[in-house]
């Protein structure tokens, strides 16, 4: 089915993206010089503030100030801490078994199942199916690891109603599955849990509406799941 709406982004449609900025040592070098100046000029900051400029007339109001002033510096200092030395992780190459993520206890070996999950709730229909088909087009090294795509539908878009969209009849021209339910409890958290719950994957991919995942977004991120300390990998692509 042809897409027949214009967008503000449809000029944009055949747009390469942008080369990823790659980790710089030098680019740390002058993270980490400006991140002592600030630690330093914070310490001078907060010394100036709890010896000199309390108010003992309004210590009522003062002391929350100046605690709300020093937990900001905290948080600063944990900010600059996490990226210290930010490194850019290596890809790994993507995974095809079930026991290269997960200890199998005398299971027998199998391919990862992989599910991709696009929410929805109001989203235009025309919306959704390019996110649908830019997940289609993910390419992935495995021929025998399905990929299967679901559309979670919190609007209840299924045709009963006929003054809203028929989102699952796009999913059926787009050859996806279509998953609703009867209340929105919990919004969009209720939403994939009640996805979730409905599927199978070993590894799933959550995406909004309007997200369009890259080709390579399956075969670059899966790899790190061979640590069996990761649960999650968060990416912008």
């Amino acid at each position: 089915m042809a897409i027949n709406k214009e967008y503000y982004f449809s000029k944009y449609e055949k747009r390469k993206p942008y080369s990823s900025v790659k980790n710089s040592k030098f680019r740390n070098l002058i993270f980490q010089f400006f991140a002592m100046i600030t630690i330093g000029l914070g310490l001078a900051y907060l010394h100036w503030r709890w010896r000199f400029s309390l108010n003992f007339d309004a210590l009522w109001f003062a002391m929350p100030l100046v605690f709300a002033e020093s937990l900001s510096f905290i948080g600063t200092v944990l900010t600059i801490y996490n990226m210290w030395d930010n490194k850019d992780p290596d890809i790994t190459p993507p995974v095809r078994l079930i026991s290269e993520i997960e200890t199998l206890h005398g299971r027998p070996d199998r391919p990862v199942r992989i599910d991709v999950h696009i929410a929805t709730y109001n989203e235009d229909v025309e919306i959704v199916r390019l996110s649908i088909r830019d997940a289609k087009a993910m390419m992935y090294p495995h021929a025998d690891v399905p990929v299967k795509i679901y559309v979670l539908d919190d609007g209840r878009r299924d045709g009963s109603d006929p003054s809203k969209e028929n989102m699952k009849q796009a999913c059926a021209e787009e050859g996806v599955g279509y998953i609703i339910r009867d209340n929105n409890d919990g919004y969009k958290a209720g939403n994939l849990k009640n996805g979730l719950e409905k599927t199978k994957g070993d590894i799933f991919v959550i995406l909004d509406a309007d997200t369009r995942p890259f080709p390579k977004l399956l075969e670059n991120t899966t790899g790190y799941f061979r640590n069996k300390k990761v649960a999650w990998v968060q990416t912008p692509q």
